[in-house]
Formats: C-alpha cells, sequence, structure tokens
C-alpha cells in the first residue's frame, strides 16, 4: 500500500454516474476489485441515446460511424443487416489499441508498492 492509498478512505463500490471517477475509486477498482454499477441517470441516457442510434439507423440516414464506416471509408455505407457488426469491430479496434502511455497507467495501478 502506498501513501496516496487508505483501506479505510477506499469505497468498496464504485458507480458510474457519467462524472470523472476520483484517484481513489480508480484505486479501488484496480487494486481491491471494488464492485462498479452503472448509475440509473447513467442508464437512462445511454437508452435515449441508443434510440436516436436507433431510429437514425432505421431510416437509414447517413450517419459517420453510425451507418457509414471510418476514416477514409466514411463515403461507404454499411447494409443495415451489418451495423452490429460495425459497432463491435469499433469496440475491438479500441480495445486493442492500447499503446505506451495506458501500459505505464496499468504499472502504476496495479504494481503491489
Amino acid at each position: 500500500m502506498t501513501k496516496t492509498e487508505d483501506n479505510h478512505s477506499l469505497p468498496t463500490s464504485v458507480i458510474l454516474n457519467g462524472q470523472a471517477l476520483t484517484v481513489l475509486e480508480v484505486l479501488a477498482v484496480a487494486r481491491h476489485y471494488a464492485s462498479v454499477a452503472l448509475g440509473a441517470d447513467s442508464l437512462k441516457r445511454i437508452l435515449a441515446a441508443r434510440a436516436v442510434i436507433d431510429k437514425l439507423a432505421d431510416e437509414e440516414k447517413k450517419v459517420y460511424g453510425v451507418t457509414t464506416g471510418f476514416g477514409h471509408l466514411s463515403r461507404v455505407r454499411i447494409p443495415h443487416d451489418q451495423l452490429v457488426d460495425l459497432q463491435q469491430n469499433l469496440l475491438r479496434s479500441h480495445a486493442a489499441g492500447v499503446g505506451e502511455t495506458l501500459k505505464y497507467i496499468l504499472l502504476f495501478l496495479l504494481a503491489d508498492q
């Protein structure tokens, strides 16, 4: 345990509410496996955003990254039956695209000092 980490001040659970996480919340999750839950207001905002995207997709509107490809493929329309795959592939590419900076942060958070 480091000077910045006191088990008595670490939360045992973290609610994601759309606001920035504190350092103690990140430490609690990364080092002490604090539970994480989605707050009710966050869920409402996610569902509202999803409804907008679903409506745009159903209307077959041209929306960058939703009904089209990304970057140089932004002019390519994605067939309606492939829109879910497009979004899943986007998440996969971002999850796999971790650079050096994040590695150092993870080492700091996960290191047993």
